[in-house]
């Protein structure tokens, strides 16, 4: 067909930018030309100038063009972004494909409202601190940790996993004993993750780790943080984590 649609979904105002990748694939048996992409697609929406756009693509060849969303520095409260890619070329059905595209700009907080609406919460049961399934897990964990905002849900994280509150424990690396403790972030949400650690829980007592970080990218919205401390056993007897 002429056309599609892509969004983007939300970016907390002065977080990163939301980068898609779009794949051109010439599926026919004829010689694709004139292939031409406006690098402005909109206010908010342009094509990453690293981006290589080749005049012509043969059958079976393909090209890979990255999106950028992004919202002006004066853009401080609740917006909505569209835009318009146009790919240009010899295609004698389809000579302009388009894919008109989307996305919503706001503070952390109306991000987070959001979700919670999309949930079906309300009212009372809206509020970032609230547990409306009086499962002891708050919508705003649940809305940093990929969990399940419209009903019950008190999972942990499991190694490799993608949804559920942290993890933490020893485990043996390269010979050494470390303090594992791993977690799942939202991209572009405008929350702030600060892993903790402490020896007690007395209130107050926790301070900021400061061992190997590793990121693993699970989807557009979402990565898996890694944490790993070194412990000596001889002189620390006991390990609590906090995110």
């Amino acid at each position: 067909s002429g056309g599609s649609e892509s969004d983007f979904g939300f970016k907390a105002n002065g977080s990163d930018a939301i980068t898609r990748d779009f794949i051109i694939r010439n599926l026919g048996s004829g010689l694709l030309a004139g292939i031409e992409i406006p690098t402005t697609l909109g206010s908010s929406f342009s094509v990453d100038p690293l981006s290589q756009v080749p005049p012509r693509l043969d059958p079976g060849e393909e090209f890979t063009v990255r999106v950028i969303y992004d919202l002006p520095e004066w853009v401080t409260g609740s917006s909505f972004s569209d835009g318009n890619l146009q790919i240009h070329s010899t295609d004698a059905n389809t000579p302009l494909f388009h894919v008109d595209l989307s996305g919503t700009g706001g503070t952390a907080a109306q991000g987070a409202g959001r979700a919670f609406s999309d949930a079906g919460l309300s009212g009372a049961d809206a509020a970032p601190d609230a547990t409306p399934f009086n499962d002891g897990v708050e919508n705003l964990l649940k809305y940093a940790f990929n969990m399940d905002l419209s009903g019950p849900d008190v999972s942990q994280l499991q190694p490799g996993g993608s949804s559920g509150l942290p993890s933490g424990g020893l485990v043996e690396e390269g010979g050494e004993t470390v303090f594992r403790v791993e977690f799942i972030r939202r991209k572009h949400s405008g929350l702030s993750y600060i892993p903790r650690k402490s020896g007690t829980l007395e209130p107050g007592a926790v301070e900021p780790m400061a061992g190997a970080v590793t990121v693993e990218d699970i989807d557009g919205q979402w990565e898996r943080v890694t944490v790993d401390e070194p412990c000596d056993a001889a002189t620390e007897y006991r390990c609590f984590s906090v995110v």
